[in-house]
């Protein structure tokens, strides 16, 4: 809590209009109690966006949900820094190690949105370079999964715009 606060406090000063997000990972320790909701309160953090943990197999996709409630419960109790989620976009080939490679959007990925959307305020792709990959691009790092991540993003992503 120090450090995140002396960081917070040191990112302030050199920036004064700056917004200060942290990403914390190992979503299934939270707790919705008196404990968990003081450290949220002592925090100087205007969001945290906590890693989902499904990419990397520490959170089982049909338990993500009921996780951010507890989160969005705390932080609504808190009433301190804004509920974000840092949602992962790869799997990893070897169950828990091992290369990371693309999800499937239309399996995987939409559900981990549906799952922790009515929860949080916005969702953050995390990856890493190579795991989505627009065709057509002169270099391409990573699986070539990493196109069709892309494609069904891109599909999903023009639907939805062309809804509002």
């Amino acid at each position: 809590m120090k450090y995140v606060n002396d960081c917070a406090d040191f990112a302030q000063r050199l920036t004064p209009n700056c917004v200060n997000l942290i990403a914390p990972y190992f979503i299934k320790e939270a707790r919705f109690d008196d404990y968990f909701v003081r450290q949220l309160e002592k925090m100087n953090i205007d969001i945290i966006a906590y890693q989902d943990g499904v990419g990397v197999n520490h959170t089982a996709l049909e338990d993500s949900a009921r996780f951010y409630e507890i989160l969005y419960k705390a932080h609504e109790k808190a009433s301190r820094a804004r509920l974000w989620a840092d949602m992962e976009l790869f799997y990893f080939e070897d169950g828990d190690g091992g290369n990371l490679l693309p999800a499937d959007f239309n399996k995987r990925i939409i559900r981990q949105m549906e799952n922790i959307s009515p929860f949080v305020d916005k969702i953050l792709c995390y990856q890493y370079i190579g795991i989505m990959n627009k065709p057509g691009t002169d270099i391409i790092a990573g699986h070539p999964d990493s196109l069709r991540l892309y494609e069904q993003y891109s599909a999903w992503y023009n639907q939805y715009k062309n809804k509002k």
